[in-house]
C-alpha cells in the first residue's frame, strides 16, 4: 500500500486486505496498523493524576538552588532530562546531570548520572555561574542550548550560549560562544534576578531559540534574541541583534519578562513583563519571527496590577492560546497576593483575552515563584509557593483546565518543603509527565534539591500520523 488512494473505491469496487486483529473491532470502525502485523481499532484511553508520582532523586550538598536551575527533557529519549545548575561545592560553576525516569504512576523513579562541569566560574574568586535557561533542541535527539551570565566579568554580566549534548548518562560540551555584551543589550546584560529571563526552542523551525532578559541597569529595558545552532551533532552558535519589546522610548522599566513559543504556529511567541511606566501593570505582547527576523505587535494588559513570579505557557492542543499566571492583586484587592492565571489567544499579531484572571490556591495567601507547563488534553500543571498561610514555603503543585476557554483550577497538592524558584519541563514524549525540582535549605542558601515527577490525568489516542491504515469492512473479533 503506498498511498490513500489505495484505501479507496477502484472501478467500482472496495479494495480489502486481510489482516489479524488485536482486540475486537467493530464494522465501520478506523483501525491502525500495529509494529506486529496486526490492526487495532483507534480508541482513546485516559489517566488519572498522580503528583508526586513515585521516589524523588536527591542532590548532593551544595547544589544551589536559588534561581539558578534549569530542566529540560530530551527530544529524542522518553525517559531521559538534563539538569543544569550552579554548585557551591565547586567554585559555584554550573553542573549538568542526566536523569532518567524509570516505570510510571506510584512506582515511578528518578535517577541521577554522573555529575559534569559544564560551566565554569571562580575568576575571580567566588565569580558565580548564572544559568539563564536551558532548551532541547525539538529536532536533534541528546541535544540542548544552555545560556548564562558570568560573574568573571561583573558588573557587565555578557551572556554566553553553550551546547550540551547527552549520550546515555555522559554529557559533552561545545565551545562556548558570547551573545550578548554592553553594545548588542544598550548599556547592560542581563538583571539577574528570578524570572527575568528565559530560553525556549521553536517547536517547529529546526535548531532556532529565543532568549528573553532584561537589561541590568537604569531604566531597566527587555529583550528577545534568536538564537541559531548548527544541525545535527554540529556546535556552533550565531545570534541575532536583540530586539526591544515593550515601550521603545528609552525610559522604560520593565522586569519580570518570561516567554513562551506556540507549538502549533512556526514562528509564534508571547512575551510576559511589568511594565514600570504603566503603574506596573503586567503586559503581554506578540513575538513573530521569520526567519531570524523578530517584531513585536501592541502590547495587551493581562492584569491591572502588579504582578511577581510570572510564566506564561502555550495550549499544546489549541493554536494560538495560552495561559499567564502569576502571583499579584487579584481583582484590586492588596491585603494578598494570590496565585492566579489568565487564558489569552493570538490571533495574527493580536493577543484578546476573555474572562478575568482565575485564583489558584487560597484566597488569603501571599504566593511565591511560580511555572506552569503544558501537559495535553487542554491541562496545565502549575506551581508555585505559598508564603504564609498553613503551608508556606512548601511547594504546592495545581492542574489548570481550558474547556471551552474558561480555565479553572483542581485540587492542589502539597508536594514539600521548598524555596525560590521552583522550574519545571513538561515531557514531549509522554503526555501529562512533568520533572519538576525543589530545593531545601539549611540555613543559608538553599543547598539540596530534589526532582520528582507529576503524572497529570490527559486523554491520549493509539492513532499517531503514520499509523491509520484503514476502515473495518465487518465486526472482527480478537
Amino acid at each position: 500500500m503506498s498511498n490513500l488512494s489505495d484505501l479507496l473505491p477502484a472501478g467500482g469496487g472496495q479494495n480489502n486486505t486481510e489482516f489479524t486483529a488485536s482486540g475486537a473491532i467493530a464494522s465501520g470502525k478506523p483501525v491502525i496498523l500495529n509494529s506486529n502485523g496486526t490492526v487495532t481499532q483507534i480508541a482513546e484511553s485516559s489517566s488519572s493524576d498522580v503528583i508526586p508520582a513515585g521516589s524523588s532523586a536527591s542532590s548532593s550538598s551544595g547544589t544551589y538552588m536559588d534561581e539558578l536551575n534549569n530542566l529540560a527533557w530530551d527530544s529524542g529519549d522518553t525517559n531521559k532530562f538534563l539538569y543544569v545548575y550552579e554548585s557551591t561545592n565547586n567554585s559555584r560553576s554550573g553542573e549538568a546531570r542526566v536523569g532518567t525516569v524509570s516505570n510510571s504512576g506510584g512506582s515511578t523513579s528518578i535517577s541521577l548520572g554522573t555529575t559534569f562541569t559544564c560551566l565554569t566560574g571562580n575568576t575571580p574568586s567566588g565569580a558565580r555561574c548564572y544559568v539563564l535557561g536551558l532548551a532541547a533542541c525539538p529536532n536533534n535527539a541528546g541535544k540542548f542550548l544552555c545560556v548564562w551570565a558570568d560573574e568573571r566579568d561583573y558588573p557587565d554580566y555578557p551572556f554566553y550560549a553553550i551546547v550540551l549534548n547527552i549520550s546515555g548518562t555522559n554529557v559533552t560540551k561545545g565551545t562556548e560562544q558570547l551573545i550578548g555584551n554592553d553594545s548588542a543589550w544598550a548599556g547592560g546584560c542581563g538583571n539577574l534576578y528570578f524570572n527575568q529571563r528565559q530560553l525556549v526552542a521553536d517547536p517547529n523551525v529546526a535548531n532556532q531559540f529565543m532568549f528573553i532578559s532584561t537589561r541590568r541597569d537604569s531604566p531597566k529595558r527587555a529583550y528577545v534574541q534568536v538564537i541559531t545552532v548548527a544541525s545535527g551533532s554540529g556546535t556552533t552558535i550565531s545570534s541575532a541583534t536583540p530586539v526591544e519589546i515593550g515601550a521603545s522610548s528609552g525610559s522604560s522599566t520593565i522586569d519580570y519578562t518570561v516567554i513562551a513559543a506556540d507549538p502549533n504556529t512556526a514562528g509564534k511567541f508571547v512575551a510576559a513583563y511589568r511594565d514600570g511606566n504603566n503603574s506596573d501593570y503586567y503586559y503581554s505582547q506578540c513575538i513573530t519571527l521569520s526567519g531570524t527576523t523578530a517584531t513585536t505587535g501592541t502590547s495587551v494588559v493581562i492584569a491591572s496590577q502588579s504582578p511577581q513570579g510570572p510564566s506564561v505557557e502555550f495550549n499544546s492542543s489549541v493554536a494560538g492560546q495560552f495561559v499567564a499566571v502569576h502571583y499579584g492583586n487579584l481583582n484590586g484587592t492588596y491585603s494578598t497576593r494570590t496565585s492566579q492565571g489568565r487564558v489569552g489567544q493570538i490571533t495574527g499579531t493580536s493577543i484578546a483575552y476573555a474572562d478575568d484572571a482565575v485564583g489558584a490556591g487560597v484566597a488569603t495567601e501571599s504566593s511565591d515563584q511560580a511555572n506552569i507547563v503544558s501537559v495535553g488534553s487542554n491541562k496545565f500543571l502549575y506551581s508555585y509557593t505559598p508564603t504564609n498561610g498553613s503551608e508556606a514555603q512548601d511547594l504546592q503543585q495545581q492542574v489548570g483546565t481550558i474547556s471551552s476557554g474558561t480555565l479553572t483550577w483542581g485540587t492542589r497538592v502539597d508536594v514539600g518543603a521548598s524555596e525560590k524558584y521552583v522550574p519545571s519541563a513538561a515531557d514531549p514524549n509522554n503526555a501529562g509527565r512533568v520533572v519538576t525540582s525543589r530545593s531545601v535549605g539549611t540555613g543559608g542558601p538553599p543547598d539540596y534539591s530534589y526532582v520528582f515527577c507529576s503524572e497529570v490525568g490527559v486523554t491520549t489516542s493509539n492513532l499517531t500520523a503514520t499509523n491509520l491504515l484503514g476502515v473495518a469492512s465487518a465486526a472482527i473479533s480478537n
